[in-house]
């Protein structure tokens, strides 16, 4: 049974990556202790009470390292940290330094996977079924990347398209507002104006009725209440006769006075 395999820089041999098979953080972390306190470089494995812990080099700058308990089959878990060995420096060929395995962790993830399922060795394997698997993982991943981006690309368009339509709505609202408001001014405008025209009328048309005061400062009756009714115009024909004669006496006549 594997309980761990480990990818550990050379120099200084702190652990890069670890990936254990059930143990608890603390487990993990005591393993790698007891890895650097009991390496030996010119060894190849090593055994404690409870395991036995098997590293190869990748390349010059780091080591993966195999646990397993003390009752595994140990060729057969040389065969496994061999294979690993192959199989993580094909695919990290082109590292220059211990950071890009920490980079790319989910390719290292991916091998160890393929060698190892659940503390169990997946044997007979080579390390080119490893990678042509790990070509055919890249595929389907590389799809689902793309697919993933259309659908983010498709979710940010929708967002932006709805974003605009929220933004357009509020404009033409504000704009309501601003013609609504131009409108009740003009009203208001046009309100009071009126009002202003119709108090003037009224009061030109007051003091057209007010009373007039006279020459010598006595208010004068309105022309209304004081204007006398006209005579009426004479006839025009002859005076007409009352009745009564005119004695002329004797020796006057019609024409005149003697």
């Amino acid at each position: 049974m594997i309980a761990a395999v480990a990818i550990v820089s050379r120099s200084g041999l702190k652990p890069l990556l670890v990936k254990t098979n059930g143990l608890e953080q603390k487990e993990s972390s005591d393993l790698m202790v007891s890895f650097a306190k009991s390496f030996d470089e010119e060894a190849s494995f090593f055994e404690t009470a409870e395991y036995r812990f098997l590293y190869q080099p990748i390349d010059s700058r780091v080591y993966v390292v195999l646990v397993s308990v003390r009752h595994s089959n140990v060729v057969q878990d040389l065969e496994v940290i061999h294979l690993l060995a192959e199989a993580l420096g094909q695919q990290f060929a082109s590292a220059t330094s211990e950071n890009d395995y920490v980079s790319r962790y989910e390719v290292a993830l991916f091998v160890i996977d393929e060698v190892i399922s659940f503390g169990v060795p997946n044997l007979p394997l080579t390390a080119a079924e490893v990678t042509r698997r790990l070509t055919m993982f890249s595929v389907v991943e590389e799809m689902e990347k793309e697919e993933r981006k259309v659908k983010e690309d498709s979710a940010r368009k929708f967002r932006r398209e709805r974003e605009m339509r929220q933004q357009t709505q509020k404009a033409k609202q504000q704009l309501k507002k601003v013609v609504k408001g131009v409108r009740d001014i003009a009203v208001d405008q046009t309100v009071g104006n009126i009002a202003t025209v119709t108090h003037h009328a009224r009061g030109g048309s007051r003091s057209g009725a007010r009373s007039e005061t006279s020459s010598t400062g006595q208010p004068a009756v309105l022309m209304a209440q004081v204007a006398a009714p006209r005579p009426a115009a004479p006839p025009s024909g002859p005076p007409p006769s009352s009745g009564m004669t005119l004695d002329f006496g004797a020796g006057m006549d019609a024409q005149g006075w003697d």
